[in-house]
């Protein structure tokens, strides 16, 4: 069994952003201290801590004197460090370990750990020079994708179409090396979340799929509660490959898988990552329970609920520089709830925030999300 953590006890959080934020807000409603390391000193989350470190993250004395007083740490998001991530995992009691967040923060590992489960991912290889780029071109074809191998957020994605776009590459592959990827034609896209409270198979929550849209620039602009738009075969086989990752790694908290549905009919796993996820808020709507209350459940040793579908609807994320319009929105849609990330905005292309709306009706979603002229979606999203 796994340790349960009561109310009372200190819980160490790594890392102070947003979703270290929702974390804290979610334990200290639940009688919980929270301890907090972030290297910003007003981050959102140190702010809100009963226990506030900060400083340099890599750091070993000041990660033993936050890790001192925390009887259990968890981990903000994927984007933790990676070397303080594994000092604590190896000396405090991290549930999440350290192995699958090094994969979740790395392409290449990502990919080598769905190889070896006999997955279909896209065709991909590493490019570390400008001559392994053009042999990886003439192996994959145009057009292509190039990621960095680490993934960092706001970090650009570069698309090949064209012998052209690959000589304008020539000097930034000095420099970097990358994750290469075949650019497939994609119908559309989801996501499945898997919780686990105990570190074996006895207990897994395999939450229901959700469909998420990004835009050209790899934007996470929407995600939806309805799937219509994928056969039963498929959302089995989603499933299945989801309760294989969980079964196959020994973690306590929650992983996510993402799909490709390509135009041709095949299906393509995306990536795995460990933690939080923006797609993940949609749960909200969809069970009547946050990602953040389920992830502490399992990372605090207790039971899983049953998770019963309550509603559908979608989530539409939104800038800095749609506030001006949002703030219109929410005197006018009063069944609307909008969601405000605590951050700075000080950059108009920063995520600023969220709106849920519920309506077993997606195509009269559609009808009023059109009407605002904020976003920018595909009418066959909104499809029942």
């Amino acid at each position: 069994m796994a340790n349960t953590f009561l109310p009372g006890s200190v819980i160490g959080i790594l890392g102070g952003g947003s979703d270290a934020f929702s974390l804290v807000l979610q334990l200290k409603s639940l009688g919980y201290q929270v301890a907090v390391f972030s290297e910003i000193s007003d981050s959102p989350a140190i702010v809100m801590a009963d226990f506030r470190f900060t400083g340099k993250i890599t750091d070993r004395n000041k990660l033993d004197t936050f890790a001192i007083i925390c009887d259990v740490i968890i981990l903000e998001n994927k984007f933790v460090n990676p070397f303080a991530a594994q000092y604590l995992s190896e000396h405090y009691y991290l549930p999440q370990g350290f192995n699958l967040l090094s994969l979740s923060q790395d392409n290449y590992l990502n990919s080598l750990f769905l190889d070896d489960l006999n997955l279909n991912t896209v065709p991909n290889a590493t490019a570390v020079s400008y001559d392994d780029l053009v042999m990886q071109t003439e192996s994959l074809g145009f057009p292509i994708i190039l990621k960095p191998i680490q993934k960092i957020p706001r970090k650009n994605y570069f698309v090949l179409n064209n012998q052209n776009d690959l000589q304008q590459m020539k000097q930034l592959m000095e420099k970097f090396s990358f994750f290469v990827e075949a650019k497939i034609d994609i119908q559309s896209e989801f996501a499945i979340t898997v919780f686990k409270s105990q570190a074996n198979d006895l207990e897994i929550n395999i939450l229901p799929i959700v469909q998420t849209y990004y835009n050209r620039q790899f934007e996470l602009q929407a995600t939806l509660t309805n799937c219509q738009s994928v056969s039963d075969r498929d959302l089995i086989e989603m499933r299945r490959i989801a309760k294989q990752i969980a079964q196959k790694e020994a973690f306590i908290g929650a992983i996510s898988i993402q799909f490709y549905k390509a135009k041709n009919g095949m299906l393509y796993v995306k990536n795995v990552q460990e933690g939080l996820t923006k797609f993940g808020n949609i749960y909200r709507i969809l069970i009547g329970k946050t990602q953040e209350e389920l992830y502490l459940k399992a990372s605090l040793g207790f039971s899983l609920p049953t998770i019963k579908i309550q509603n559908h609807g979608v989530n539409l994320y939104f800038r800095q520089s749609n506030l001006d319009d949002i703030y219109l929105q929410m005197q006018i849609k009063p069944d609307w709830d909008f969601y405000f990330y605590p951050n700075k905005w000080k950059n108009p292309i920063d995520n600023a925030g969220y709106v849920s709306i519920e309506n077993n009706s997606l195509s009269s979603i559609y009808e009023e999300v059109l009407n605002t002229d904020i976003w920018n979606l595909p009418e066959e999203l909104f499809k029942n």
